[in-house]
């Protein structure tokens, strides 16, 4: 697994928390994306991640939190815009 490989890797970690979150382990998902922000991963990229795991779980207000730091950060950012419009 690229993961595996490669547990340093920001593509590699955010390909996991895609996959965990498309086959329903939204939990794990999250608590990867939870490490990513303790180690200082503080990127566009697992905001939008965190935002659809939130949605997947209903907590629209927290998917909605992340969104709106997302698009804070870069208003131009189509997977943010998209989700949010949900």
């Amino acid at each position: 697994m690229v993961f595996n490989e490669s547990p340093g890797s920001l593509d590699a970690a955010l390909l996991k928390a895609e996959a965990l979150e498309q086959t329903g382990a939204t939990d794990e998902a999250l608590a990867l994306t939870n490490r990513l922000l303790r180690d200082g991963v503080n990127s566009c990229a697992v905001l939008n991640m965190r935002a659809r795991i939130f949605f997947d779980q209903e907590r629209f207000d927290q998917a909605q939190k992340h969104l709106q730091e997302v698009l804070r950060s870069d208003p131009d950012d189509a997977k943010a815009a998209k989700l949010m419009k949900k």
